[in-house]
């Protein structure tokens, strides 16, 4: 930390600090907001080439004054400040090992004024990530502690080994037989292909998918369908509707995605499946087209 990073701390803290107990000033979100984005450059950490890993999980710790006050603009407020830090790490390219989650909580021993941050990072099944010893940061997705592992009941399905075709074996010829006279029997004709109507439904709101690929994130100039979560990448996964089937495709997302709870490549889906997006759920429903 240099002398300036040590300055600015120091104020803060005293602005926190023995301010706060004398003028009593009530914590405005804007302080919060500016706390967050501290907060995640002060835990931010290289863990490999490109891939700087921070906090995703924040609890701002208030005094009884202040939670009371702002606890009837808890769940919009929680919301703007995901947005913030969604938005910071967009800025600074910091990742995550699993979506953005802001909480409040009470504090006994903080007057009115005073706040403070407590940050961690956990995984989507809200399991803490490791913190290593001499390192600094946090295990990123590839390391010991992956999001989830891979099993025979994911959605992705396991490349089946090719087997090498054993040489033609000649047969004896077959032997002469009377068959009945065929040539008058008009050939069965052949079944229909089936097609299917895809859909998804985002908060609420059911989308028609067209045929081919259809792409999801959260940047609207380049996704078809626009997610506004902050731990959602700005081209997050994409679904590719051809003839009878419909296959999903994470497209190297910061946080993954997720089908029935485990971390997707790619997957065939199904009617009624859902997929998760950093917080936001994405249903799939299909039919028969008429």
């Amino acid at each position: 930390m240099g002398l300036l990073d040590r300055f600015e701390k120091g104020l803060e803290n005293v602005v926190n600090g023995a301010f706060a107990k004398a003028f009593r000033s009530q914590v405005e979100p804007v302080e919060l907001a500016g706390a967050l984005r501290r907060e995640a450059d002060n835990k931010a950490a290289v863990v490999s080439r490109g891939r700087t890993l921070t906090a995703n999980h924040y609890v701002i710790e208030l005094s009884q004054t202040d939670h009371d006050r702002l606890s009837g603009l808890e769940s919009e407020l929680r919301s703007d400040l995901r947005q913030v830090v969604g938005d910071h790490a967009v800025e600074q390219a910091y990742s995550f090992v699993g979506p953005v989650s802001v909480e409040f909580a009470l504090a006994d021993d903080l007057d009115t004024g005073m706040y403070r941050v407590v940050s961690s990072t956990q995984r989507p099944d809200g399991s803490p990530a490791a913190q290593p010893a001499n390192r600094g940061g946090y295990d990123p997705i590839s390391r010991a502690n992956p999001i989830v592992g891979e099993s025979p009941n994911s959605g992705s399905r396991p490349a089946t080994p090719r087997r090498t075709p054993e040489p033609a074996r000649s047969a004896p010829p077959p032997a002469a037989t009377s068959r009945p006279n065929t040539a008058s029997r008009p050939a069965p004709a052949p079944a229909p292909a089936r097609s299917i109507e895809a859909s998804v439904t985002i908060d609420g709101r059911t989308q028609m998918l067209r045929q081919g690929t259809n792409t999801f994130g959260r940047s609207s100039s380049s996704s078809d369908f626009v997610i506004d979560d902050p731990g959602v990448s700005r081209r997050h996964f994409e679904i590719v509707v051809e003839g009878d089937r419909a296959v999903a495709n994470d497209l190297g997302s910061t946080n993954g995605t997720l089908l029935h709870g485990r971390k997707l490549t790619t997957a065939t889906l199904s009617d009624g499946d859902v997929l998760l997006a950093g917080e936001a759920e994405v249903h799939y429903n299909e039919r028969d087209a008429q």
